[in-house]
């Protein structure tokens, strides 16, 4: 190379370009790490990461609340009618914007946004039940129920049995405290500053991933399990265990035992086995696989 060559320094490069090198990074693990790591090297760098993440994390999570309430619904069937007791619901809030300035990120409950705020055109009515024998909409006992629990989140300064939760990749996990966040009841719309969404989110992801890992560690193909001296039936045993259907429901297993340990250390948690177990096939499988040495 000529003694008169520059090479072009990292801070040169445009600010959307580090964002998507760092979006790019693979490894699950070593991606998360990036928000408490890279942040610290420089206030370009920051600011790079942090449009990572606006980029690849944030308008993927949502807030869940479990909400309990007893009524039933009207079912008809092919030769008679009747109704279907509806215990509870799981209410989802989507992302929906930043707010000004871009601090904040915005989750909004569409559903109960729409029956509050009905709009001109394409709006479907909402379900109705049956409440004490008063047929109500759906929608205004959702909203009832979110209230009460908003409000209970709002004044204990953490969540509840029943959420909200952050919701992301298939888990529930806790959501900042509540002095930080905002909710405003007429548009069912809930505002969190997105930093400290995503540092109490990946936060706790990362505990999540090294149980994922420390059950990984345990798998058969993993610690190279020997039932038999015989070569022949060796080999049949590695085929066995290569199989995808095979391997699925070894991760299948991981994944429960991973989520009823780090469950153990928050109390109160709400984590379907077979919500997160299906949802994180796509999600978590190769992280897994990657830690067992077969991705």
């Amino acid at each position: 190379m000529p003694a008169n060559t520059v090479m072009p320094k990292w801070d040169r490069l445009p600010l959307e370009i580090w964002a998507i090198v760092i979006g790019s990074i693979t490894v699950p693990q070593d991606f998360r790490r990036c928000w408490f790591t890279c942040r610290q090297v420089s206030r370009a760098f920051r600011k790079a990461t942090e449009l990572a993440f606006q980029n690849r994390v944030v308008p993927h999570v949502s807030l869940s609340c479990c909400l309990i309430f007893q009524a039933r619904m009207p079912v008809v069937r092919p030769r008679s009618e009747g109704f279907k007791a509806v215990d509870f619901v799981v209410e989802i809030m989507m992302f929906e914007k930043y707010s000004e300035g871009g601090s904040s990120v915005v989750l909004l409950d569409k559903p109960v946004h729409d029956y509050l705020h009905p709009p001109p055109e394409g709006w479907t009515p909402p379900i109705t039940l049956l409440d004490n024998n008063e047929v109500v909409a759906m929608e205004k006992l959702i909203l009832e129920e979110w209230k009460v629990l908003m409000n209970s989140y709002l004044s204990a300064g953490s969540r509840g049995r029943n959420g909200p939760f952050l919701y992301y990749t298939g888990f529930s996990f806790d959501p900042p405290k509540s002095v930080q966040v905002s909710v405003n009841f007429e548009t069912a719309e809930v505002t969190i500053p997105w930093k400290t969404l995503i540092s109490s989110l990946m936060a706790q992801e990362m505990k999540l991933a090294e149980e994922v890992k420390l059950e990984a560690s345990m798998d058969v193909e993993k610690s190279r399990w020997h039932t038999s001296s015989s070569p022949s039936v060796e080999q049949g045993l590695r085929i066995a265990l290569s199989s995808k259907v095979v391997r699925v429901e070894r991760f299948r297993t991981c994944l429960r035992a991973a989520a009823k340990n780090f469950n153990k250390k928050r109390p109160g948690a709400h984590n379907s086995c077979q919500r997160f177990v299906e949802y994180g096939l796509k999600c978590w499988y190769n992280e897994w696989a990657t830690y067992v040495g077969i991705q």
